[in-house]
């Protein structure tokens, strides 16, 4: 598939769940792992390293959640 169909379908398919990323908890960003790897190119962004900034983001709701029952506990 060329680049240019990639594209177009990748833009197609944000423009219909874009709702639901108004409304999520958590976004995981090439954009932003591309970043914070140091990586000028997104293409250098690995499958892995997108997995392991799903995981860090899964675990921060997951401490989040934790807190919020322990403070919802009566004394």
């Amino acid at each position: 598939m060329k680049n240019y169909q990639v594209l177009s379908q990748l833009t197609t398919m944000y423009e219909e769940l874009q709702g639901g990323y108004a409304t999520a908890d958590a976004t995981i960003s090439l954009q932003k792992v591309a970043g914070l790897l140091g990586y000028d190119d997104l293409e250098a962004v690995s499958a892995e390293n997108m997995g392991l900034e799903l995981l860090t983001e899964l675990e921060k709701l997951i401490r989040v959640k934790k807190m919020m029952e322990e403070a919802a506990r009566p004394f």
